[in-house]
């Protein structure tokens, strides 16, 4: 019996990985180097409508391309062709093999999973998926449009998976009351959390694109500028204290790309006289480079509306630093003892918190001297040891 990963998403997602592509990747950079004989790797052709197998060697290609952020083209990959596998009913599985995906399954050139769950009845294929959220489905408008196909995605979930993972207690929570809703019982469900690996030997020095900020006191924000993630309140909570009359406020860093809802916030600032001095935006930074960044920072700040996870909080306090996030879903999972939490929509109350950590920089001290003594970052390594285990707990 096989083990099949499907890297669908690692394979065809253009560099740079992040979100849900940069977890399957950094699982994959520890499942390759288990020995286990029955874990193979799988793939989807559209073009064949198939899965075939891809050489371990050949995934390793891949991830490295997306840790070194090339978009160079990878060739002599024979699935790519549709040239490597038999075109059987069943494509490459057999009777009792277990198949895993944590990618972007539901996107039509990464995945059948009709088809998935066809041979799931066919051969009794024993199927482990992951759900790392239903924002879609409970906050269409942060996605518009995505409920139509994501809302059918996770109910098929439920009716043909045999296990789901979910990336905290809240998302298997959100789940579980979502698919009752619709008269669906839950399969075994177990939670994943996700690792979060820091960059150890960084280089030390100031990448171009964060030279600026090397003798600047600042907070960051290390997300995509959208709606969700609700920048817009740590502007807010800035003007509360220009109006209280403090000036000496650091600079405010938004490291990530521009998505949905994003460009008007950035519009906004542009147009402010004060945050249009007080903001910056850095975007396709390299790991070292983020890594200068959290190492430097007084704090970062992670007021998201809503959350799967939140690996952002993980990251701040694995280097060492303070993260002021918020008090819905998921996220004091994460950053448990550790981080501080207010309200996302409440300003005053991010405000305050804003107002202790650069004018006491004693609190500061001492919530960092909290972190080192107390937390411990999650691993991929721990990630993949429980998506191996996933496989045989049915």
């Amino acid at each position: 019996m096989t083990t099949w990963f499907d890297v669908s998403t690692t394979i065809y997602f253009p560099p740079p990985a992040i979100g849900i592509p940069r977890v399957e990747m950094s699982l994959l950079e520890h499942l390759t180097l288990n020995d286990a004989a029955n874990l193979h790797y799988c793939a989807y052709h559209q073009a064949t409508d198939r899965y075939y197998e891809v050489a371990k060697a050949d995934v390793m290609k891949f991830v490295h391309r997306h840790q070194h952020k090339t978009t160079e083209p990878i060739e002599n990959i024979a699935f790519l062709t549709g040239s490597n596998g038999q075109l059987e009913q069943d494509d490459i599985f057999c009777a009792g093999d277990t198949f895993i995906s944590v990618g972007f399954n539901w996107r039509a050139n990464l995945g059948n999973l009709a088809r998935i769950y066809g041979i799931r009845q066919r051969l009794g294929l024993r199927v482990v998926m992951c759900c790392h959220d239903i924002i879609p489905i409970k906050f269409t408008h942060f996605v518009p449009g995505m409920e139509s196909y994501y809302a059918p995605y996770i109910e098929d979930m439920g009716k043909n998976a045999d296990h789901i993972l979910c990336d905290s207690h809240h998302t298997r929570m959100d789940l579980i009351v979502w698919l009752e809703s619709k008269d669906v019982l839950p399969p075994k469900l177990s939670i994943f959390p996700l690792g979060c690996e820091l960059q150890a030997n960084y280089s030390g020095e100031w990448g171009d694109k964060i030279a600026p900020f090397k003798n600047t006191p600042y907070i960051m924000l290390v997300s995509t500028i959208e709606k969700r993630k609700n920048h817009a309140i740590i502007c807010q909570a800035y003007k509360i204290l220009w109006e209280q009359g403090v000036t000496n406020l650091p600079h405010i860093l938004f490291v990530g790309g521009i998505g949905h809802g994003g460009a008007e916030l950035m519009t906004d600032i542009q147009s402010d006289q004060q945050l249009h001095h007080q903001v910056s935006v850095v975007s396709g930074l390299r790991d070292d480079d983020l890594s200068m960044l959290y190492h430097n920072c007084l704090f970062s700040v992670y007021p998201s509306l809503y959350e799967g996870f939140g690996l952002p909080i993980a990251e701040s306090l694995g280097y060492g630093k303070l993260c002021l996030t918020s008090t819905s879903s998921s996220m004091p999972e994460v950053g448990g003892i550790f981080a501080e939490y207010a309200d996302p929509y409440d300003a005053n109350a991010w405000a305050r918190l804003i107002l202790r950590y650069t004018q006491f920089p004693e609190q500061l001290v001492y919530r960092e001297r909290y972190i080192a003594v107390g937390y411990e970052s999650p691993t991929w390594q721990a990630a993949a040891a429980h998506l191996l285990k996933a496989s045989v707990m049915f």
